[in-house]
């Protein structure tokens, strides 16, 4: 298996692939047409909306966590084989779903089905994060030769911490659907939390 990939070529594919998803995520939310009334209704309308503005505020969230991960990620692993580049296009496979999933949800917000759906999608990228990740440790000629010793398993962790709040989300919502919306709620200071735990290791730079 061919270990000559240069990841520059991916890394540009990833931003274009995330920036179209991320943009894209604001035509999830569908305008009603205005009723009779003077102004057409609009607050009853806005109010409606509500779910929609609210799954793109946690959709935007998840893709700009997961590409900051992504960009860690492309900062130390510079080269691949055959095989990561594979497991890499699952990944951004799974932002392109995050469009489907986002909508599926804003229009069911309260589905058991939807949320399934829209955990499953997070949970298939933050995996395939945990899978690069594991395939490349073991093989240190695809990093930067000043990568800290704990890197890689941080960035692990930090997935698989996310990771468990779409599994828990999929658990509650099957009791309580509205359960998941609390559950996603913890997404936020996890992710500080682990922007702070970040910062106090140095970053490698790209060599």
């Amino acid at each position: 298996m061919r270990d000559t990939h240069d990841f520059a070529r991916l890394t540009n594919l990833a931003d274009s692939i995330y920036a179209v998803a991320m943009t894209f995520l604001a035509f999830t939310i569908q305008v009603p047409a205005p009723d009779g009334e003077p102004d057409g209704d609009l607050a009853r309308h806005l109010g409606a909306m509500l779910p929609q503005f609210g799954t793109l505020a946690l959709s935007f969230l998840i893709a700009a966590r997961l590409w900051i991960l992504h960009s860690n990620m492309h900062r130390v692993i510079t080269r691949g084989n055959d095989a990561l580049v594979a497991l890499n296009l699952v990944l951004l496979f799974g932002i392109v779903l995050i469009l489907f999933s986002a909508e599926v949800l804003s229009l069911y917000p309260l589905s058991r089905l939807s949320i399934t759906i829209y955990a499953a999608n997070a949970l298939l990228m933050l995996g395939m994060h945990v899978a690069i990740w594991r395939y490349a440790r073991t093989r240190p000629h695809f990093f930067v030769e000043d990568v800290p010793p704990g890197y890689p398993a941080l960035m692990i962790r930090h997935s698989l911490q996310i990771a468990a709040v779409f599994i828990g989300s999929i658990v509650a919502g099957w009791f309580v659907p509205r359960a998941a919306l609390y559950v996603w709620a913890l997404l936020a200071p996890i992710i500080f939390l682990q922007a702070r735990q970040l910062s106090r290791m140095a970053r490698p730079a790209r060599g």
